[in-house]
């Protein structure tokens, strides 16, 4: 017999793959995370931690142009729009490089760098297969309980792991 959390972790992978592995393949993403990768593959661990505390001090900030790169432009609008068709069921969406580093994403993170924690570490870090569905945990700020699914962003041109993505599901729609 299966637990109830077996059964919401097979529910938000069942609506991951519905709704996002076709967006995980489009060139537009694709292209972004090949982009990046090709900046931030020969960064050492201390400058990852310096472009995460520059991250963190920008945010909430008026002047941010570390933050706004990620956040704006057709790549963002993209993320924007897939979670407006989602009906409220998305809260989140952001992509991250190969190092763990923020690509994209609909609204500023709190860190830059996401390689240090599971939700990268369980989904890039574990291969082309790689996915890691997090516990709901209540958010009071906006009054919802969300769980992040993670996976794996996989160039199929080579097979390789490239990237990774969020999705912040809101379990109280989805469940």
């Amino acid at each position: 017999m299966r637990s109830g959390q077996d059964e919401i972790a097979e529910t938000l992978r069942a609506y991951f793959d519905e709704e996002f592995a076709e967006m995980l393949q489009a060139p537009w993403l694709l292209e972004a995370i090949r982009e990046q990768n090709t900046l931030t593959n020969a960064l050492t661990e201390k400058e990852i931690l310096d472009l995460d505390q520059q991250w963190r001090a920008q945010v909430g900030e008026q002047e941010r142009p570390m933050v706004d790169a990620v956040i704006h432009g057709p790549a963002t609008e993209k993320l924007l729009h897939k979670i407006a068709r989602a009906g409220g069921v998305v809260a989140e969406i952001f992509v991250m490089d190969a190092q763990g580093l923020n690509v994209i994403a609909a609204a500023p993170t709190s860190d830059y760098w996401q390689g240090d924690e599971a939700k990268f570490q369980n989904s890039f870090g574990a291969g082309v297969d790689g996915m890691e569905i997090g516990e709901i945990e209540f958010d009071a700020s906006i009054g919802i309980s969300q769980a992040q699914v993670s996976a794996t962003i996989v160039d199929p041109a080579t097979g390789e792991p490239i990237g990774a993505v969020t999705v912040g599901v809101v379990a109280d729609f989805l469940l």
